[in-house]
């Protein structure tokens, strides 16, 4: 069932969490997996692209860490040496 966003502020992302409490979602899940020990990973899923689709990250990436932390830095990637910097063979 597509629930209608309306919006993508915390009042949106809460009514959404609401219905994923619903027995009506609860039975999707249910009869979605093949076994009933796979249900609560479909829920987690479910959880995490909800919150992907409302712009908040629920993965920790290297960008992630260095906004948060601006003493991270992330290393250079290999390229182009000057000649005072080459090492010698």
């Amino acid at each position: 069932k597509q629930v209608q966003k309306t919006g993508k502020g915390p009042q949106a992302i809460a009514q959404a969490m609401l219905e994923l409490e619903k027995q009506e979602f609860k039975r999707v899940v249910l009869d979605a997996c093949s076994s009933q020990t796979l249900a609560p990973f479909a829920k987690t899923y479910a959880l995490n692209r909800l919150m992907n689709e409302f712009g908040v990250e629920t993965s920790l990436s290297q960008l992630a860490l260095s906004k948060a932390f601006k003493e991270l830095k992330p290393p250079k990637a290999p390229g182009r040496l000057s000649k005072g910097l080459k090492p010698k063979a």
